[in-house]
Formats: C-alpha cells, structure tokens, sequence
C-alpha cells in the first residue's frame, strides 16, 4: 500500500468517527431537552408536596410561560440565521411604555393599544437589522446598543413614578382561556412560518452556510430584518399581555428577559449557530424547562436567585455537551 493509499485510508477514519461524534451529538441534542423537561415534572411533583400540580400553579405556569414561549417563537427565526438579539428586555419595555400610554391618555380601544404595542415592538426590534445591514456593525453590539436606548428612554420617563393602567374591561384577557388561545395561534402560526415558507428555509440556509446561501440567491439584509421584525412582533404580543396582568411599567420592566430567552434557546437544544439543526419546538421546549425550573424552584421554598444560578450551570453544561469544537469540511 502507497502513501497516498494509507493516506486515503486514515481521511475515510477520520471522517467516519467526526461523523459519528456528529451524530452523537445531535442525539444528545434532540432526546436531552425533552428528558430534561420530565424530569423537571417528575422531580417538583414529588419535592413540593403536590403543590407543583395543583390547580391553582397551572394559571401561574400559563402565566410565566406565555411571555418566554411567544418570545422564544420569535427569537427561533433570528437565531435559525445565526444572529442573536441582546434588546429583548429593552424593546419590551419601551412597547409596554407606549401602550399604557395609549390607555391612560386616550379613549381608544383595548385592541388599537395591542396593535399599537406589537408595531411599536417589531419596530425598535427591526433596528438591530438595520444597524448591522446598513453600517455592518455587529449584530451583538447593535442590539446591545438598542437595548440600552430603549431601557434609557423607559428610566428617563418612569424616573420620578412608575406609569400605572387602569382598564377594568381588559380583566378578561387575562383568562388563561385567552392566553391558551393567542398562544397556540402564535406557536402554530411560528411553526408554519418556520418549516414551510421560503422565509424559514432561507434563514436556516443562511445559518448553514451564509457564503453559499447569499451566492445561491437569497437576499442576507432583506430575512435578517424580517426575522427581527418578527421576533419585535413576539415581544409585542407578550408585552401588552405582561402590561395588562402587572399593570404598569417601570425601570425594571423586561429586565433579565433576554438572557432568559437565550438559555432558553440552549436548553432546548437549539443550535446557537443556527442551520439545518434548528427546530422551532426546541424553542419552546428551552422555554418550558426555563419556567417550569424556576417555579418549581419557588414552590421548594428556594431563594429565587438559586434559579438562576441552575439555569447558568445548565446553560454552561449544555453549551460543553453540544458546542461543535470541531472545524473544517470533515464534520458533517
């Protein structure tokens, strides 16, 4: 055998074990997500003494999961591309702030000041795009920075009194029948968008190879700015949601909620790069675990913080098991 036999040999060995790491890999990543949200189950049904199942946790887990659940629907499509979104919380905040606006100074409608709060979210969200398209700054120091003005505007003007809504005829939106619904609608709506239009394909061909995808015809600037678009739509919808059951806004309103969505993302087992692997239901699924860890945490009787000290070892521990520390063509 010649050198360039045995050479040829050891590249087929290579690539046969990269490919089965690979493949491990992404069993892990598929099966651990949902072994983890049982266990979650399991593990709070039996250390709170029957509290985690009673009736009256359930309104408070539909409750915490319907704002990170339509967040994280929306945050799918901008992490399918490979980008990432840090104004979250900021964008929350400030459309919470022109809705409550709305209701407290105006006669219009409970619906105009929903529409209101979606387009006033998809629109501050859409300026991460914009920034890193028009003037190629980097996606994570141009949401960073949108994050900031957002919260800043929001400080300055609930500085000196938090703004407070009082709209009795709203109680009814609040039912959990009501947030059942608008959730199933966005997560189905989210799904379909995802897996079976030219706007999710797209964005995961991008995550995949964004050289290739861009030569192969696929508009970059145009899918990065519809994503966010659609992301600052999710954080509408839970925005005026959240405003209506707090009600009010204050320097603290949406403080934490990105960081939420991004261990979310992880846990579920959604590839932070983005690509093919991207799967909506691994949004929703990081999403439950996140909640689900976090009241369970509560109801053990636990410091709240201990949640998110558990969430930032399970987001490091996930991020060791499943981060490809490979490079090159051999891993497919």
């Amino acid at each position: 055998m010649n050198n360039a036999t045995k050479n040829v040999v050891e590249e087929d060995n290579i690539q046969l074990k990269l490919n089965k790491a690979a493949k491990r890999k992404n069993l892990i990543t598929k099966v651990l997500p949902f072994t983890g949200l049982a266990f979650l189950i399991l593990l709070f049904s039996l250390t709170t003494d029957g509290k985690f199942l009673d009736e009256s946790n359930f309104s408070v887990l539909v409750n915490q999961c319907f704002t990170l659940v339509v967040i994280s629907v929306g945050a799918a499509f901008v992490y399918a591309s490979g980008s990432m979104d840090m104004s979250i919380g900021g964008v929350l905040a400030f459309s919470q702030l022109g809705a409550a606006m709305l209701i407290r100074h105006t006669n219009l409608p409970i619906a105009v000041a929903a529409l209101a709060c979606v387009l006033i979210a998809a629109m501050c969200s859409s300026f991460s795009a914009l920034a890193h398209v028009l003037f190629r700054v980097p996606i994570f120091v141009a949401s960073l920075c949108n994050m900031y003005i957002w919260t800043g505007i929001v400080t300055l003007i609930v500085e000196k009194s938090d703004v407070y809504i009082t709209y009795s005829e709203s109680t009814y939106l609040n039912a959990i029948g009501v947030k059942l619904s608008v959730l199933a609608l966005v997560i189905l709506l989210g799904y379909v968008l995802f897996n079976y239009t030219r706007l999710g394909k797209d964005l995961k061909a991008l995550g995949s190879n964004q050289s290739a995808a861009v030569l192969s015809g696929v508009r970059r600037g145009l899918l990065l700015w519809l994503s966010f678009v659609l992301l600052g739509a999710c954080i509408g919808v839970a925005a005026f949601f959240m405003l209506l059951r707090n009600g009010l806004v204050n320097a603290a309103s949406g403080t934490g909620v990105q960081l939420n969505v991004m261990v979310a993302i992880v846990l579920g087992g959604f590839p932070l790069a983005g690509g093919a692997r991207a799967h909506l239901p691994a949004a929703i699924v990081g999403a439950l675990m996140v909640t689900i860890l976090t009241n369970g945490l509560i109801l053990m009787g636990l410091n709240p913080e201990w949640g998110n000290f558990a969430k930032g070892v399970l987001f490091l521990a996930v991020v060791a098991l499943t981060y490809d520390k490979s490079k090159g063509k051999l891993v497919l």
